[in-house]
């Protein structure tokens, strides 16, 4: 049965973040709605003021005084970046949506009969998530960590990889618990063996994740390579929708190959000069991604120069989501609570 569309028009003066959700939108909707967003304060006045039609209006609060009778049939819902506002509403009804929610979780609030009537099983399979960075230093771990986070907060099944040498990620979540010797030996011996058991050497807990090893990887003949093997059990096994995968910063031929084949690739850098250039120049030595990859700026300080908005990464790359710098090292429970990494999720 063929479903009336719907006209939906979604109100935001950020264009670039307009601009990475206008696709996935679009994608899961298919032929559901019709979809206008507006990125201009004066187009957005001029389309209140001429009685123009819309099923389902997302708007900041503070235009409320320019709706007219037209809008009382017309499912208004307030844009806000407040959590707290959004999770609770207030006393005379009013309805508020997150903006950096998931598009999963803005359909469903728009009209849950959309999710309905599209199958919701629409994940083709797991989806690899690669975290890389060209430079030390950048936060890539916690970064990795809080993204498997956000996507686990969304709904999705989710696994944290490390394949790094030194399995830092430890200290930062505290009481990781570490890979049987039996499996580091079977990893060494028999890689078809240990893809079979290696479901038996994941973790459950606030985020899932595969346990590091007691002692460096390569004390058991584990490179990346074989880490990549390990992944690719677990995906034949069809439990995640995510799996991510940090990587380290040294670049080599498998690793590319592995990023370009995923479903997507976050890129975490820091603002300075020679980080963006070096970021830069990696972008510039890979022919093609699956999909445009993500930026993170990780400890960014607004008093410095932002070398990432200069340069012409920005056309090749979007940039998701820009992390503050903080007087102290973040610990893993504020990453959880401040809702760190959540821009990210959306867009993937």
């Amino acid at each position: 049965m063929t479903v009336a569309s719907r006209k939906i028009t979604f109100v935001c003066f950020d264009e670039a973040y307009v601009g990475t959700i206008e696709y996935k939108l679009a994608e899961i909707l298919n032929d559901k709605a019709d979809l206008e967003f507006i990125t201009n304060e004066a187009y957005l006045i001029e389309f209140l003021h001429n009685d123009r039609q819309t099923d389902i209006l997302l708007m900041p609060k503070k235009y409320e005084n320019l709706l007219n009778e037209q809008f009382k049939n017309v499912k208004i819902i307030w844009l806000t970046e407040d959590k707290e506002l959004s999770a609770s509403g207030n006393n005379y009804g009013e309805e508020y949506m997150y903006l950096y929610t998931s598009v999963r979780s803005m359909i469903d609030q728009m009209d849950a009969n959309f999710l309905k009537e599209i199958s919701t099983g629409t994940k083709n399979g797991t989806q690899i998530v690669s975290i890389f960075s060209v430079s030390g230093g950048c936060g890539k771990t916690m970064a990795a960590l809080g993204i498997t986070y956000a996507l686990a907060k969304e709904g999705n099944k989710v696994l944290y990889v490390s394949t790094e040498s030194m399995q830092d990620y430890k200290f930062y979540k505290q009481d990781v618990k570490e890979i049987t010797s039996d499996f580091g030996y079977q990893c060494a011996v028999d890689m078809e063996m240990a893809k079979r058991c290696v479901l038996n050497e994941i973790e459950h807990g606030d985020i899932d994740y595969l346990r590091p090893f007691s002692v460096l990887p390569m004390s058991y003949q584990v490179g990346v390579d074989k880490y990549f093997e390990l992944i690719n059990g677990i995906i034949e096994s069809n439990i995640y929708d995510y799996i991510v995968v940090e990587l380290s910063k040294e670049i080599e031929p498998k690793k590319i190959t592995f990023m370009q084949k995923g479903h997507r690739t976050v890129l975490v850098t820091r603002q300075g000069e020679y980080e963006v250039l070096r970021l830069a120049d990696f972008i510039n030595n890979i022919t093609k991604f699956s999909a445009m990859p993500l930026i993170v700026c990780n400890r960014f300080d607004r008093d410095k120069l932002d070398y990432l908005q200069k340069s012409e990464l920005t056309k090749r790359c979007e940039v998701a989501e820009y992390i503050m710098e903080a007087d102290h090292d973040i610990s893993w429970e504020e990453v959880k609570s401040n809702g760190l990494f959540e821009k990210v999720a959306t867009l993937l």
